[in-house]
């Protein structure tokens, strides 16, 4: 887990849980009344994934408020097939105060990673480049090792880059110019490329030069016109300033202060989009078919190896596995001041949940984990 103090998107971790643990971690025992929530109807006759969704929802609605009054707010949205369920607890501004809509927008952190990833993966499906290729190849000059570091080692966080933004205070505001970029990874490598999984942030902004040399477009542009307008996610942008964003959430720390980055530019690949609970369902429905063949997402979701907790999450290309079977739940987590978000589908069941709280705190971990039982509940 993110070091207390420590600022931008990370990945925490907390998700050493197996699933099992998670639901064990839920008790709705004596739970208070939620301050103030919003959520999606539900039909008066349900059956199938309607009646499975009403289930998810009323669990929620019974554990969740005991987690609201940790947090600022909290909103939940679980979808299977073509049903959606929708919560929001708390507030997404404290002063003024201001209620969380189900359809407010937020910084997705390090969830980013996936939808990057299926760009990469698109465009090896088009013949433009391949896993194989080099980071030299693409990209001369710009890191030091980089004829021994693989674009499918950038993917799975293999590549041995040291992780700049793990310093305290890094700026998040940092424009990566491709000069600047190659000072940032000017380091030596933590060791040997294809031989440890460990998380680094780093690995994505050359991912995302990589995109835009392959493409000959922005890399905004790229995601937008490959990956938001595919899968119909019309709230949907790589933003580089949040102090722009339309009813964006508020993010804070565990003492109640604002902490919202409001330049975002140094985030970009890696942790720079900024979306809605509902636009990352779509985004997980679209996988197949619409973004992906299903090669292509049997190749995102193998294992590469397990980041280094001893424990699972595994990782494959751009996603945490929470076991190493393709048909046990794969998404991401996200982490930046003042966010947190955990977005996974469940292939079994064809369910996607995405639990967000607008804390950096450990509060905050506690309920997104805790509330993320409901990728596996009947």
């Amino acid at each position: 887990m993110r070091a207390r103090g420590a600022r931008g998107p990370v990945a925490s971790v907390v998700l050493v849980l197996t699933l099992g643990q998670l639901a064990a971690c839920t008790s709705g025992d004596g739970s208070p009344e939620p301050r103030r929530s919003e959520s999606s109807p539900a039909p008066s006759e349900a059956t199938g994934d309607r009646a499975e969704l009403d289930a998810v929802l009323e669990h929620w609605r019974t554990v969740a408020p005991h987690y609201a009054l940790q947090v600022p707010g909290v909103i939940l949205l679980v979808s299977q097939g073509d049903q959606t369920r929708a919560l929001a607890l708390g507030n997404a501004r404290i002063s003024p105060e201001r209620p969380m809509r189900t359809d407010d927008r937020f910084g997705i952190a390090n969830v980013t990673n996936t939808m990057v990833a299926v760009v990469v993966l698109q465009l090896e499906a088009e013949g433009d480049l391949t896993l194989g290729d080099t980071v030299e190849q693409w990209l001369p000059g710009m890191l030091s090792f980089g004829a021994d570091v693989t674009i499918e080692d950038l993917l799975d966080h293999r590549s041995g880059i040291w992780d700049v933004t793990a310093r305290r205070n890094y700026d998040w505001g940092t424009d990566l110019t491709d000069r600047r970029l190659q000072e940032l990874l000017d380091h030596p490598p933590t060791g040997p490329a294809d031989a440890v999984t460990r998380y680094t942030n780093p690995g994505y902004w050359l991912l995302g030069k990589i995109v835009e040399r392959a493409t000959g477009q922005r890399l905004a542009t790229v995601l937008h016109d490959r990956v938001f307008v595919p899968a119909g996610m019309n709230d949907s942008v790589l933003s580089a300033d949040l102090d722009r964003e339309p009813r964006l959430v508020r993010g804070y720390d565990e003492n109640g202060n604002d902490i919202t980055l409001g330049d975002y530019t140094g985030t970009w690949a890696t942790a720079g989009v900024v979306t809605t609970a509902a636009d990352i369902a779509r985004f997980f429905g679209a996988l197949h078919g619409a973004l992906l063949s299903d090669a292509s997402v049997d190749d995102m979701t193998t294992a590469r190896g397990s980041l280094p907790t001893g424990h699972e999450p595994g990782y494959g290309l751009g996603v945490m596995l929470l076991g190493r079977d393709r048909s046990i739940p794969f998404g991401h987590e996200g982490v930046v001041d003042g966010y947190h978000t955990l977005a996974f589908h469940n292939p079994e069941l064809d369910r996607t949940v995405v639990v967000f709280t607008n804390t950096s705190s450990d509060a905050g971990a506690e309920a997104a984990v805790s509330l993320l039982d409901a990728i596996s509940y009947e």
